[in-house]
């Protein structure tokens, strides 16, 4: 299992200081861990890197801003489902997942999914277009992990009662 960072050097450091002194306590446990620095004038990156990758590992991507516990690495790496996900505090896990944050896919559902069909968008719409693709193609649904994780990140005011997010626009978890 590969656990990809990826991280934009400057942006929010405060909030990425915890993420990475909790990604540095999980290389301490013997995790695989790739820091994927992005590039903030290149929105297309993020997913370029993403189809890299697919097909070659189990991936847990465990973005800037959240701060997993290794307790919810190691469960996640161990858990028999395909895809997971740890739903930010305040998500119900019938609203579905609206994050990559902190989300493992499965190298068996990556080698059901032909990367070429794996679109490239920009960042701000892959999070919605990596997890709507995966249940999709695969049927599935998102398995909700409820071991420790923080997320620094508040969304923006204009988002916070949106109905967008509120209801969920994504496949369903469980």
């Amino acid at each position: 299992m590969l656990i990809l960072h990826p991280f934009v050097y400057g942006v929010r450091p405060d909030d990425q200081a915890h993420c990475w002194e909790a990604l540095t306590e999980a290389e301490g446990a013997g995790f695989k861990i790739e820091h994927l620095e992005l590039s903030a004038a290149d929105p297309f990156q993020y997913s370029r890197e993403i189809r890299q990758r697919w097909q070659k590992d189990d991936l847990l991507i465990v973005e800037h801003d959240v701060a997993p516990s290794v307790e919810l690495l190691v469960a996640m790496a161990n858990c028999e489902h395909p895809l997971c996900t740890r739903l930010y505090d305040g998500q119900a896990p019938v609203v579905g997942v609206t994050h990559l944050g902190c989300t493992k896919i499965a190298l068996s559902v990556q080698e059901a999914l032909p990367c070429p069909a794996l679109p490239s968008v920009q960042y701000t719409n892959l999070d919605v277009t990596i997890t709507e693709f995966c249940s999709y193609w695969t049927r599935d649904y998102w398995h909700c992990h409820t071991e420790p994780l923080v997320h620094y990140h508040e969304r923006p005011p204009w988002q916070k009662d949106d109905a967008w997010h509120a209801v969920g626009h994504q496949g369903a978890a469980r």
